[in-house]
């Protein structure tokens, strides 16, 4: 019949489908590898703290930003998960790019072993963004992979064509063939390649914000130490401690939680003796005179802290306050309080008890005569410090001033004995 197809002109027509489907998938591959050599070192620039324009990118398409990127999924065997994409999405791409070479074939292991990668690269992304929703935060290129990676898995699967047998067990065996082996030592090589070059840009970064540490710590070193009485206030570690930090924060302070951590994980693993004392600056004018309700339940909570730490349970109260931030009405502090063996009808009575409220204040008027305007703020054996350093930087800075100290060279006084040590 007139204008009816051949078989060739069949095969030829399908030959071209496969092809431009092969071609999208080559160009999404390449993407997805760009995607994640842009969040690898973005990575490191979250990691370590430093501002860069990569990072602002970012910061502009979210309000987090990519800083998911170094949460508690952001890596794997404790490399950046974006590492092991970039790898598998080059070879995906070679693969797609043979395979788009043998195109015209009714049946192509090349073409299976594609759609078994691109496949792979579904799941994955799947379950990070899983992961993502588990921390309560996108970041707008993750985002982008996973829409790279859902386009590649449907390409491919479009590719493989009505003629190629896409049953699990024939793709099992086009995948274990010589493209499987082509795709194992290009995704080898990759990675190799890419986390080679990650961590010598990682050593060079840290290297450059060492030195910015160091001319820091000079520049403090060279400040008169502040004297700082700490009696009578929450502390724990030993007097004669190499470094003493006080802590002048509020609980209802996000930025006082990251400051607090900081220093209970240096406290934790640093091989220097360390001293923490704890001053209260709640953002409350209920107890803070002059002082708007920037966080309404920073005096309660404060009194919270100060009712535990009458049963000696102040550092570990006030790791319940900032693990959960988001409740700390009355009914939550007394359920903290429950949750750490207090009786809750003793507790829920010192909430209300005066003296409390005038400790919480001597403790807020310390904080003012020590030059504190807002909260974090720290000291570190005299030196003060406003704002959280981000975490990457504090045992830096501790670490510096730890060795100066051991070297004679702080000129700190040391502080007066706590009378109640926590």
């Amino acid at each position: 019949m007139l204008g009816a197809m051949t078989p060739s002109d069949y095969d030829a027509r399908q030959a071209r489908r496969r092809g431009l489907l092969l071609l999208f998938v080559v160009l999404l591959a390449v993407l997805g590898a760009a995607d994640g050599t842009y969040l690898s070192l973005v990575h490191i620039d979250y990691e370590l703290g430093k501002p860069s324009d990569l990072a602002e990118v970012c910061s502009k398409l979210a309000r987090q930003g990519c800083v998911v990127t170094t949460g508690r999924f952001g890596s794997l065997l404790g490399i950046p998960v974006s590492l092991w994409g970039l790898a598998g999405a080059a070879a995906t791409a070679v693969v797609a790019a043979v395979a788009w070479r043998h195109r015209g074939q009714h049946h192509d292991p090349w073409r299976g072993t594609t759609f078994g990668l691109a496949a792979i690269s579904v799941l994955a992304s799947l379950a990070m963004a899983a992961f993502s929703a588990l921390e309560g935060s996108y970041c707008p290129f993750c985002v982008i992979w996973y829409g790279i990676n859902l386009g590649l898995g449907v390409a491919a699967w479009m590719a493989l064509g009505d003629d190629q047998d896409a049953s699990l067990g024939r793709l099992f065996r086009d995948t274990i063939g010589p493209p499987g082996a082509v795709a194992l030592v290009v995704f080898l090589a990759s990675f190799s390649t890419a986390y080679w070059l990650y961590a010598d840009r990682h050593a060079r970064t840290r290297a450059e914000l060492e030195t910015v540490m160091d001319l820091m710590v000079q520049q403090r070193l060279t400040e008169p130490a502040v004297e700082i009485d700490l009696t009578g206030l929450p502390s724990r570690g030993p007097e004669d401690a190499t470094l003493t930090i006080v802590e002048v924060a509020d609980f209802q302070c996000p930025f006082c939680r990251r400051l607090w951590q900081s220093v209970h994980d240096y406290g934790e693993h640093s091989t220097f003796s360390v001293r923490t004392a704890f001053v209260h600056y709640p953002l409350d004018g209920k107890c803070n005179p002059g002082m708007e309700e920037i966080h309404p339940h920073a005096c309660l909570a404060a009194r919270a802290a100060e009712c535990a730490r009458r049963d000696g349970k102040f550092w570990e109260y006030g790791d319940l306050m900032f693990a959960y931030q988001h409740a700390l009405e009355r009914n939550d502090l007394l359920a903290h309080a429950t949750e750490l063996g207090l009786d809750q009808a003793a507790f829920s009575a010192c909430l209300d008890d005066p003296k409390i409220e005038l400790e919480v204040r001597r403790s807020i008027a310390r904080a003012i005569l020590l030059g504190v305007d807002a909260p974090p703020t720290f000291f570190v054996n005299g030196r003060k410090f406003r704002g959280a350093l981000h975490k990457a930087w504090m045992p830096i800075v501790l670490d510096k001033f730890a060795r100066a100290a051991k070297q004679g060279d702080t000129g700190a006084p040391s502080p007066t004995p706590a009378s109640q040590p926590e």
